[in-house]
């Protein structure tokens, strides 16, 4: 099946990344304004952005099986309500493997607007991918990017947790990793595809599922989006011609800020093992 999706640069995600960071942390009251205009108010788009720890892992602490434990390996951040979530993976393996000290479980930490930590949250498994869902209110995260993946739920108001399983096994043979909410949809990258089976790309393996949650259940139905040899426009300049994705380990995802010069509004995908190809 032929599909529409086109190749983008990662160089454009990281930007994207430090976009969202620096204007929910406040910096520079006319950031957001300006952002929705396609400048910056320091400069030239995309021109020029200051740093500041916000947070260090070695300060805060979760309880490990040998008593408590500092928070280590930062990984995915996403926002909601104007406050900051950070996943700490702490050492968990990416099938879910214990860390060097037996421990077993990511931590999630709620900052607010100022950067100050409000709240935790422990989930069994490698957070790699965490992202907010605003018609919710609750945030989603996926854990163990290679193998034995499931999905949790956290209601920051509540602090309620759920764990949901996926509804069979993953035809991608791999793991899920990153999460985006495009046009209400729950999307979710099909990482390590062949880490159970055949090396990737394999015309059976999807690269994103859609995904849907039955809370009374606590089962997250699978339904793939496009696979990892889909057809698609290559969008560097002066190419344009279709070419044969052959994705080895979808990552990453992020749907295109509507500030952006080019496909504003777009889902994105990147292949990490791929040259840093992206889709």
């Amino acid at each position: 099946m032929e599909m529409s999706w086109n190749f983008r640069s990662t160089r454009f995600v990281r930007i994207a990344a430090t976009v969202a960071i620096t204007t929910l942390f406040g910096v520079g009251a006319s950031a957001p304004s300006a952002l929705a205009r396609g400048s910056h108010a320091g400069g030239p788009p995309f021109g020029g952005f200051s740093n500041q720890v916000v947070l260090n892992g070695a300060e805060f602490s979760h309880a490990g099986p040998g008593g408590s434990e500092p928070l280590t390996k930062p990984d995915d951040i996403t926002s909601l309500d104007r406050h900051i979530f950070i996943a700490f993976q702490n050492g968990v393996g990416p099938q879910g493997e214990s860390s060097s000290t037996g421990n077993t479980d990511s931590t999630v930490v709620e900052l607010n607007p100022g950067g100050h930590p409000l709240h935790q949250w422990d989930l069994t498994g490698k957070c790699d991918g965490l992202t907010a869902d605003p018609a919710t209110g609750s945030l989603i995260a996926t854990v163990n990017e290679d193998a034995n993946s499931s999905l949790y739920t956290i209601d920051p108001k509540s602090g309620a947790i759920v764990n949901y399983s996926y509804s069979e096994p993953l035809p991608s043979e791999g793991g899920t990793d990153a999460i985006s909410i495009y046009d209400g949809m729950i999307l979710i990258s099909a990482s390590a595809p062949g880490a159970t089976g055949a090396a990737a790309p394999q015309p059976s393996y999807p690269a994103v599922y859609r995904v849907a949650l039955d809370a009374s259940t606590q089962i997250a139905s699978i339904h793939p989006l496009f696979g990892d040899e889909a057809t698609a426009a290559e969008a560097n300049v002066g190419t344009g011609g279709p070419v044969n994705l052959a994705l080895t380990d979808p990552d990453s995802n992020e749907v295109v800020p509507l500030y952006a010069r080019r496909f504003a509004g777009d889902f994105m995908l990147t292949s990490q093992g791929d040259e840093s190809k992206c889709s």
